[in-house]
């Protein structure tokens, strides 16, 4: 969607300058706006009923009071809408289900198509491990890079990618704020006697 280029293609891909425009519903937006127009542009997908949001813009809590006082406003205005937020300040995500075949991320290409999921929360690392695994021949079933994560933390984007990974495969998280021995991570499967490093 773009304001300002709706009525063209792009790539062979129809651009519309309003999600009024676009016939049916609509899963998952990628909002790359500037802060101050994020609001507008939760509140129209809260209308069209997305279910989901993956907030590439930053300016947020990692950047002060403002930021975090911007980032409680923006989950707040999600949460009543119904919707599930990734991010802000987000790298995106990737799935390689080659029935989704989804690349909603800043990585310029999708990775081969493999059993390990991989969750960051720092978009360089999360950059880095993509580069790794491309550079490696490691294919991988998802990727979620979630910036400051508010209401997607690490074990739910594990847990939720196991519908999609085969059975007994690994699914790799970097983030500094996951709590050992956390419920959570007993939910999504995980032994109880798990170590993170």
């Amino acid at each position: 969607m773009n304001r300002w280029a709706g009525g063209e293609d792009f790539d062979g891909v129809p651009v519309h300058a309003a999600l009024g425009d676009i016939a049916g519903p609509v899963d998952l937006a990628v909002v790359a706006v500037p802060a101050q127009e994020v609001p507008a542009v939760v509140a129209e997908c809260g209308q069209h009923g997305v279910l989901g949001l993956v907030v590439i813009t930053a300016g947020y809590a990692e950047s002060g009071d403002a930021g975090r006082a911007r980032q409680r406003e923006l989950v707040g205005q999600a949460r009543a809408a119904g919707m599930r937020v990734l991010g802000p300040n987000a790298f995106g995500l990737v799935n390689t289900d080659p029935a989704i075949r989804l690349n909603a991320s800043l990585s310029p290409r999708l990775p081969a198509r493999g059993p390990v999921g991989i969750f960051s929360q720092s978009g360089a690392i999360g950059a880095a491990l993509l580069e790794t695994a491309d550079r490696r021949g490691l294919g991988l079933s998802s990727f979620v890079s979630a910036g400051n994560r508010r209401t997607s933390p690490a074990t739910t984007c594990c847990s939720t990618g196991r519908r999609t990974r085969p059975p007994g495969s690994p699914c790799s998280i970097w983030s500094p704020s996951v709590t050992p021995g956390s419920s959570a991570g007993w939910r999504a499967g995980w032994p109880r006697s798990s170590r993170w490093w």
